[in-house]
């Protein structure tokens, strides 16, 4: 799956973020094959910063909907086809230097359909910077069922960031970043066998 996500936030204290999400899928089951947009997502809501002592904290709410935009009644499927809701926090720690970090996320999405489960995600990862540029993060993610079918299910992985932001003024436009997530614990049906994953971001800034 490729995903555009545009995301928009303006002052500099405290403002306004927002963002699109608009995956593009290519599924194959079996012989069958599939391509095409997913279901987007958007969402809205308010920033700020926090400065305690000589620490910062910057922090991220919004709330939001996904769309079934996604083809649902071909096989295999790209969509769900049920209108479903979100919210979350994101936030950002930074020591006086900006040396070392904190970063958290909390994303409840709240399903269409009494069968199917809520979905409760959240993530801490601590880490730092390693030189000019390069950071390196790394901690523990947990995604949690709520109701539904798969009511209990829950996975628990480990993630290891890197960023990386080029020198001089194109610094200041981009940066990458690699992800390699890992499951540790899995219960209950719906949360895949302990698998890994790599994850590439290329980030622009407007």
């Amino acid at each position: 799956m490729n995903n555009l996500i545009l995301k928009y936030w303006d002052g500099k204290d405290k403002g306004v973020f927002a963002f699109a999400s608009l995956p593009y899928k290519e599924v194959t089951s079996g012989e069958s094959k599939n391509n095409g947009l997913g279901d987007i997502s958007f969402g809205i809501g308010p920033r700020f910063e926090i400065k305690l002592g000589k620490n910062k904290l910057g922090l991220q709410t919004y709330l939001g909907t996904i769309l079934p935009t996604g083809d649902n009644k071909s096989k295999p499927s790209l969509g769900t086809g049920r209108h479903d809701y979100k919210a979350g926090l994101f936030g950002t720690l930074l020591n006086g230097s900006k040396k070392y970090e904190a970063d958290f996320s909390f994303d409840y999405n709240l399903t269409e359909g009494r069968k199917v489960s809520n979905d409760i995600s959240s993530g801490l990862v601590l880490g730092g910077r390693v030189n000019n540029n390069l950071r390196l993060v790394a901690g523990p993610l947990f995604n949690y069922k709520d109701e539904g079918k798969n009511n209990g299910d829950f996975t628990l992985s480990g993630r290891l960031n890197s960023r990386y932001t080029p020198s001089g003024e194109l610094g200041k436009k981009v940066h990458f970043e690699l992800w390699y997530d890992k499951s540790l614990r899995t219960h209950g049906t719906s949360p895949a066998k302990r698998s890994s994953a790599l994850t590439l971001i290329g980030r622009l800034n407007i």
